[in-house]
């Protein structure tokens, strides 16, 4: 949260900079486009934290790839709305575990949904440097394959099928004539747990954090 509101005051600040400088915001005002890339996403929360206490054991990501489309908005001068719909695979997995495990490595699937404020500023002639913050609902398109016979009786699992992350990025746009071409970074962490077991007094859950970095092109008029 004290993220989000860091870069909230710097957009206000920056824009009202923008407004008072010599600064050209982008020609186009609507866009629309795709784009694809990397993710890299790694499992956190009491359940992995439980499992990485013994040295022999290492958390590693899931590394795959994200692919969508994309639709921009100016709101004022360099400042745009930009809303996504994105496929991407979201887990982990645990290396020399001694624990009984699931299927591994566990991977979960979502359409993700960002709405991010995105801030255009002009460096050189038809390059824009951006950041951009907002959040993303992530719609859950499976869960996690549990098998009863590894947990003790009257165990209780919770697995939601959307979660809220906020979203935090930056990266670099070039206009050429209608086109614009983006390359994106972007930091996202779950609110919500993904996956979470309880059985007495005892409580252990999951959770997604990660990155991606994507390429796209949007055309506008």
């Amino acid at each position: 949260m004290r993220l989000i509101l860091t870069f909230l005051l710097a957009l206000v600040s920056t824009c009202s900079f923008a407004q008072s400088s010599d600064f050209d915001s982008p020609v186009l005002r609507k866009l629309f486009g795709f784009h694809v890339g990397y993710s890299q996403f790694h499992l956190s929360g009491s359940d992995a934290d439980l499992r990485t206490q013994y040295s022999e054991i290492s958390n590693q990501p899931l590394r795959s790839i994200t692919a969508g489309i994309a639709g921009r908005q100016q709101l004022f001068s360099v400042l745009y709305l930009q809303e996504e719909l994105n496929y991407v695979s979201k887990g982990g997995q645990f290396k020399n575990s001694i624990f009984i495990s699931d299927k591994d490595p566990i991977i979960i699937r979502y359409l993700e949904a960002p709405v991010t404020l995105r801030l255009m500023l002009p460096t050189l002639e038809g390059l824009f440097i951006h950041v951009e913050g907002g959040a993303a609902l992530n719609i859950a398109l499976n869960q996690r394959e549990i098998n009863l016979n590894n947990y003790v009786p009257n165990t209780t699992f919770e697995q939601p099928n959307f979660i809220v992350a906020p979203v935090l990025g930056a990266g670099l746009d070039f206009q050429y004539h209608q086109q614009i071409f983006s390359l994106d970074m972007r930091r996202t962490w779950d609110t919500k747990d993904f996956f979470s077991r309880s059985f007495g007094s005892s409580e252990y859950s999951f959770r997604h954090q990660g990155f991606t970095i994507t390429a796209g092109m949007l055309l506008g008029k």
